[in-house]
């Protein structure tokens, strides 16, 4: 009985592999796979100009759906799981009205420049791709391939940067109300959500010319690493994505990865220097 439920399972994977072999066989005629046009070109011209993020708004000449190939790091996201402090944050970053449910990820730069370009530099965008051209003092061209613009930011912001003041909040709405004001910098002064089980340090005696220097970024693995070097304690905000499985170490210490900004990350240093 044994033997005979062997070979049936046998002959029946046997089957499956001769029907695959011949789909695959009768298929690839008319499988074509090609690269969206220029795409090349245009990576080639971002990873020569150390590139940070990218920003695009073109399906066709260099879609975010198909960066992936070139291996560049984008803002946006297309899959139907994403995070969803992520999501609200692109509304905010287009001007938007954050909505209640979030069926699909908004994409930030639509035909026109998002509103909040302020927010914008807080996801770490370094270069824009368009497909037409932009009348924005904040970049400048760099390359023009065929119908894409390829627009570099005057000032690229940093990928992390020190802060000695924050507003401490204690839910997902007051971090996107204060947002929502265009009136503050987020940078200069970060939202940081705090919880029962996380709780910021003093941040009096902060120096604000403290250091920063990033050693490691945009890792398969999503490692970054980051040396401070300050007299006094303070925050080390970052343009690195949260999540609620995010770790940090300090001197190879563990440490709290604040939620900052809505969608990304602060770690809270303390006097001295820092590996992080």
């Amino acid at each position: 009985f044994h033997q005979r439920r062997s070979r049936g399972a046998l002959l029946i994977a046997l089957l499956v592999l001769v029907l695959g072999a011949d789909l695959v066989a009768f298929t690839r005629p008319f499988l074509v796979l090609s690269s969206p046009p220029h795409q090349d070109a245009i990576a080639e011209a971002l990873r020569a100009d150390d590139v940070g993020r990218v920003a695009t708004s073109c399906e066709e000449g260099f879609s975010p759906y198909r960066s992936m190939n070139v291996l560049l790091p984008l803002i946006d996201g297309h899959n139907t799981a994403f995070l969803k402090d992520y999501a609200q944050f692109a509304y905010l970053t287009r001007g938007d009205r954050v909505p209640s449910s979030i069926r699909q990820f908004p994409p930030f730069w639509l035909d026109s420049p998002p509103r909040r370009l302020d927010l914008l530099d807080l996801a770490g965008v370094t270069h824009v791709v368009d497909c037409t051209p932009l009348n924005l003092s904040r970049v400048r061209l760099l390359e023009r391939v065929e119908g894409l613009y390829l627009y570099r930011m005057v000032r690229p912001p940093a990928r992390a940067w020190w802060s000695c003041d924050a507003d401490l909040v204690a839910s997902d709405e007051a971090v996107t109300e204060l947002l929502s004001d265009r009136q503050r910098d987020a940078r200069r002064r970060p939202v940081i959500l705090e919880t029962a089980d996380q709780r910021i340090g003093k941040l009096e005696g902060c120096r604000p010319d403290a250091s920063v220097r990033i050693m490691l970024r945009d890792t398969p693995s999503g490692a970054f690493v980051a040396d401070v070097e300050t007299d006094g304690p303070g925050l080390l905000v970052m343009s690195e994505t949260h999540f609620a499985d995010r770790t940090a170490w300090v001197n190879d210490r563990p440490a709290d990865a604040f939620q900052a900004n809505l969608a990304f990350t602060a770690i809270y240093v303390q006097i001295g220097r820092a590996h992080v």
